[in-house]
């Protein structure tokens, strides 16, 4: 990607996710673009809100 769109793809945490794949894969892969931490933080904020919603919705949904 040119690194004015590189620079904003950065944010996404599913970008990162494939960056860390491709470095796995490949180990010339270039490391500058992995970040462990913040796709961490990223997966754990966003189960947090799915776990919540679940919670939430679960009183709206009836078992037969």
């Amino acid at each position: 990607m040119p690194p004015f769109i590189r620079q904003y793809l950065m944010w996404f945490p599913m970008a990162l996710i494939f960056e860390q794949a491709r470095y796995g894969a490949f180990r010339s892969a270039p490391y500058e673009y992995v970040s462990p931490g913040y796709v961490a933080f990223w997966c754990t904020v966003l189960t947090y809100i799915g776990l919540v919603m679940m919670r939430r919705l679960r009183r709206r949904v009836a078992v037969r």
